[in-house]
């Protein structure tokens, strides 16, 4: 395929798949035959975006991700187009520089395989519209540095001790960024990385647990969400199990919280910047922890979802310049 590759960010969430202009659920149903409407098709079979979640996995170089990125990058590529005002030809032909991340202690260990894997031709069809896409490169970046990556700027000029939190489904990611007093240079400290095994769909399968034991109900995690991110910020709370959601997710935060310390994370004189959806859900508990102890620093959020996916997309064009 001849032209210029289209540099196309990806963010592979355990909840959901980002990109810059996207979002979707990180789940698929598989059909046996082509359908129409909203879904995939490759090699025969048709898959569609549904509700449902893929057991955790930190590796996610596989059949399942490669797919839910064949559809990220078929969104991308048509949005692009569109706002091109460009006629969509039979068969769209692309070249793709794919711009991948990884939670910061999973880039050394897993960055060649998923180069290795993602790295391919793609021939598929997506919403009716054929493709046929050549990834040239893969680029991979640190999840939870990318995120922060457009406001950094203004996050070092408010201290020199800096911790990124980044709170996903399954995990919350921590890096430890140091400004040097001489020169101003913002440096990653090597030795505060963490990785730990608590996040937003672990904390929905704490109220699923508490509502099976209390109320005898059945609670789809979709009903989590739509409490957390809409009924919550409202002023109607029709469902009469939030008093549940708020205390178990409270305690799940200060729990969370209460654990950076065993980690070697001092909150109590650094800048915290909160980052990722998990970060947007749990905002209110976080301000509440911060409010009822000594911190120097009030936290800092960025609750955008597509934030990892931007920075993905704006380091690969920094990279693709030099």
């Amino acid at each position: 395929m001849a032209g210029k590759p289209m540099l196309i960010a990806v963010d592979t969430g355990n909840h959901s798949i980002k990109t810059p202009n996207t979002v979707f659920r990180a789940c698929y149903t598989e059909y046996d035959g082509a359908l129409g409407g909203d879904c995939l098709v490759y090699e025969g079979k048709s898959y569609s975006i549904c509700d449902k979640k893929f057991p955790h996995e930190d590796n996610k170089a596989n059949f399942d991700y490669m797919l839910l990125v064949m559809i990220a990058m078929a969104k991308e590529i048509m949005l692009k187009k569109e706002k091109r005002d460009l006629r969509l030809p039979e068969v769209i032909e692309q070249n793709v520089v794919l711009c991948l991340g990884l939670p910061p202690l999973h880039v050394k260990k897993y960055r060649e395989q998923y180069i290795e894997f993602y790295k391919r031709d793609y021939e598929f069809s997506y919403a009716g519209q054929k493709f046929k896409i050549h990834v040239d490169d893969v680029m991979i970046f640190s999840q939870c540095l990318a995120a922060a990556n457009s406001q950094l700027g203004n996050i070092v000029s408010k201290g020199s001790n800096i911790y990124l939190i980044d709170i996903g489904g399954y995990t919350t990611d921590i890096l430890n960024l140091v400004k040097e007093s001489g020169n101003g240079r913002v440096e990653l400290n090597k030795d505060c990385i963490r990785t730990m095994n608590k996040g937003v769909l672990r904390m929905y399968s704490s109220i699923v647990n508490r509502i099976e034991e209390e109320k005898d109900y059945e609670i789809p995690f979709v009903d989590l969400d739509r409490y957390f991110l809409e009924t919550k910020r409202s002023v109607q709370l029709e469902d009469q199990l939030h008093e549940i959601y708020d205390s178990v997710s409270k305690d799940y935060v200060f729990n969370l919280l209460n654990g950076f310390l065993e980690e070697g994370v001092k909150l109590t004189s650094a800048v915290p910047v909160f980052l990722g959806g998990g970060s947007q859900i749990f905002m209110s508990h976080i301000k509440d922890y911060f409010a009822g102890k000594s911190h120097r620093y009030e936290p800092i959020f960025i609750t955008d979802v597509k934030a990892n996916a931007q920075g993905y997309l704006d380091m690969g064009r920094n990279l693709r310049k030099e």
